[in-house]
């Protein structure tokens, strides 16, 4: 009978070892994809520039459980998070907030109750401040097949910047945190939003007997924008009165007066974009004096 020598017999183990090895090594990745679902993580900057960033997370599935978790890791930022249905724009939701928070004052309430009411609204799960300190987390059993959104922004309460760290779950079994790492194929690609353009413009006016009213002609407006317009008067006793115009003629929209009638305020959107409109502020309810009347104009482009 033949001998294995020393040398043999360690040669054979050591063999056996790293085939053991490489065996766990290959099983290990895939146990750990079907118990566990896929990660990914992405990072970014937020800043005055960069107000949000926005993924779009293609083809999921009915009843797969979306979980995220935005982070702040630089700066004073305050991260908010929110998913979103993938049929929404997300070049309207800005301008949306925008006009919900100024009815809400215009009404007279407190602007930080219209962030729950319109976050509920707009989006099918969100979170501030629940994953831990300034952490946003939140999740979603996906309720239809298709096209979803996540939205990564800074939290409306404060005006807070500096870098984040995205970490995403699909059907992940264990909660997210720093520890987690990437697993699986990436499943959500970061895409640019183009806004609609912002403006705010002030003008003061003078009317009297003589002047009555002033004629103020606006830019040409895209699709999807929305005119903002507040007029309030200086001079005690006097009601200004604002209306918006088509082609100089036809009436399309006159202002609202709040209780006292100092103030008068209207929106209005423009579906299909618009030109040849104008604003004309007057002083309502003329009385056969003499008079003169200041009057603050401030108009919103989609502000």
């Amino acid at each position: 009978m033949g001998h294995t020598s020393p040398t043999r017999k360690f040669s054979l183990f050591f063999l056996t070892i790293i085939v053991g090895a490489m065996a766990l090594n290959t099983a290990v990745p895939l146990t750990y994809a079907q118990d566990t679902g896929r990660v990914q993580i992405a990072t970014g900057e937020l800043d005055d520039q960069m107000r949000g960033q926005w993924y779009i997370l293609k083809d999921l599935k009915q009843g797969e459980t979306l979980t995220v978790l935005a982070q702040g890791k630089s700066g004073s930022l305050d991260p908010l998070v929110a998913i979103v249905d993938g049929g929404i724009d997300p070049a309207t939701i800005g301008p949306a907030f925008q006009a919900d928070v100024q009815k809400a004052v215009d009404a007279g309430q407190d602007p930080l109750t219209v962030i729950p009411q319109f976050a509920n609204t707009y989006f099918l799960a969100w979170d501030d401040d629940s994953g831990g300190g300034l952490d946003a987390a939140t999740q979603l059993v996906v309720p239809a097949d298709g096209d979803y959104h996540v939205l990564v922004t800074r939290s409306p309460l404060a005006e807070t910047f500096g870098n984040y760290r995205l970490t995403l779950g699909r059907d992940f079994q264990q909660p997210l945190s720093e520890q987690v790492r990437s697993a699986g194929q990436p499943f959500a690609t970061p895409i640019e939003v183009q806004t609609a353009v912002q403006s705010v413009e002030e003008k003061l006016i003078t009317l009297s007997s003589e002047t009555p009213s002033v004629e103020i002609r606006l830019v040409d407006f895209s699709p999807d924008d929305t005119l903002q317009v507040f007029v309030e008067s200086a001079t005690a006793g006097r009601t200004p009165a604002v209306a918006l115009q088509a082609f100089g003629t036809k009436a399309v929209r006159g202002g609202d007066y709040n209780a006292d009638r100092t103030q008068a305020s209207f929106d209005y959107s423009f579906p299909t974009g618009g030109e040849n409109y104008t604003l004309n502020v007057s002083a309502c309810c003329q009385d056969g004096t003499t008079w003169t009347e200041d009057v603050r104009l401030l108009v919103g482009r989609n502000s």
